[in-house]
């Protein structure tokens, strides 16, 4: 894989074509559907054997030269009071291609600026992670060491806290961490920023979009592609495919996720006619210390893609049925979506019950469930429990739960998109 990466790269550079990449640093203790907030861009050159600096872009500059108008998401038209759509919440599909095409249509319309060979979402935690294979980085202009630990608290103190409409701090302060990375790059230990960049993929804290599509298969069959998976199953025609996508969207304009923890439990039954029925629950803490910015309360559009093939039955909030929900079935997926609050100090269970439509047939079955991770979302505890009717036996399964009677229980930790395959028969 890493050869494939440099090959690329070797081609790329020494290339007399200039090819232009386009970096997106999302905010993800503001999480968005798409890996966070967007509060800047940068613009990297590759060609005639040479890498450019990165040109650190403030969103905002952009976002006020925008001219023409473009109805916004429902919920930043309703929940945002924002009559507009802009380039700082363009990433609010939970895919990376649907975001990054929605950008190069902001970059031309904003900044005239087209022909990108492909595009890179970089949240916070991908930059924490990058900076543990450095030692402190020197920022000359702000006299201050700069390291993994460090970073989050010093973006607030110069981006956040000191920003105002025309502000250049932000920019400025970006542009000297990229400068400085790229300064020690000789002193950097390859092996620990491999490795860094790796988890980072794997975690959907970097994911990536090449228009290269040789290039980009690699990366779209290690799913670092941040794509909504077709849960389609290859295995067996006898094969029931499941699949969930919970997806959180801060509409608080603050950057509470740093203090946001989800714990998801999903409960499986099948019974004796072989009809699958769903518990979804999941628990969000915030352990925000004052509701005064940039903590404070938690105001969370969630939504979640369910199978096609799916009925909900009901949704509530720490027991009370959620009334006002939105949803949408389109051609592979029904969309659910509904706003809530959490204050500091709080807890809030969500419950979404829901059945499958189609059962399993008498005999051999073969059911697939995908559970996917929101870019930017941080690795949550997922529990799984399957309660099967004595009439349908577990022959196999590609992980290793607990089992008793017909009973199984597994607990895992949603660092990535999982897979799961149970063989089951059914008498």
């Amino acid at each position: 894989k890493a050869q494939k990466v440099i090959s690329y790269f070797q081609k790329t550079i020494s290339q007399e074509k200039i090819n232009k990449y386009v970096i997106f640093f999302a905010n993800n203790m503001e999480l968005r559907p798409g890996g966070g907030f967007l509060g800047s861009f940068g613009i990297i050159e590759i060609g005639n054997y040479s890498i450019g600096d990165i040109k650190i872009y403030d969103i905002y500059d952009a976002d006020g030269q925008l001219m023409v108008h473009l109805d916004p998401p429902k919920p930043i038209a309703e929940y945002l009071n924002v009559p507009h759509w802009f380039f700082r919440d363009s990433n609010f599909s939970p895919d990376f291609f649907t975001n990054y095409q929605k950008a190069l249509f902001f970059l031309k319309k904003e900044m005239k600026m087209t022909d990108f060979s492909g595009g890179i979402l970089l949240t916070t935690t991908a930059v924490e992670n990058i900076l543990y294979a450095f030692n402190d980085l020197y920022l000359p202009d702000f006299k201050e060491y700069i390291n993994a630990k460090n970073f989050y608290l010093k973006t607030q103190l110069y981006v956040e806290k000191k920003f105002f409409p025309g502000s250049i701090q932000k920019k400025t302060f970006l542009s000297s961490i990229v400068r400085q990375i790229k300064n020690n790059f000789n002193r950097v230990d390859p092996k620990n920023l491999f490795f860094q960049i790796k988890k980072s993929l794997d975690e959907k804290q970097i994911v990536v979009f090449f228009e290269d599509q040789n290039f980009q298969s690699l990366f779209d069959s290690n799913f670092w592609s941040g794509r909504v998976i077709d849960p389609k199953c290859t295995l067996s025609a006898d094969c029931i495919t499941d699949y969930i996508f919970p997806y959180d969207a801060n509409l608080g304009a603050n950057k509470a996720n740093f203090f946001i923890n989800r714990f998801v439990n999903l409960k499986i039954k099948i019974n004796s006619e072989g009809k699958i029925s769903h518990l979804l629950s999941l628990q969000y803490k915030n352990d925000s210390p004052a509701e005064i910015f940039p903590t404070g309360y938690y105001r969370n559009y969630f939504q979640i893609l369910l199978p096609k093939n799916s009925t909900l039955n009901q949704v509530t909030k720490d027991g009370v049925q959620v009334e006002n929900i939105d949803q949408i079935d389109d051609a592979q997926y029904k969309l659910i979506g509904f706003l809530f609050e959490l204050a500091p100090g709080k807890i809030t269970d969500i419950k979404i019950s829901y059945q499958l439509n189609e059962p399993l047939k008498k005999g051999g079955n073969i059911y697939q469930l995908v559970v996917q991770k929101q870019t930017g979302a941080k690795n949550s505890d997922l529990i799984l429990e399957f309660e099967l009717n004595k009439s349908i036996s577990i022959l196999n399964q590609n992980f290793s739960p607990i089992v008793k009677d017909n009973q199984i229980v597994y607990n895992t930790n949603l660092l990535t998109d999982k897979i799961f395959f149970i063989e089951l028969t059914k008498n």
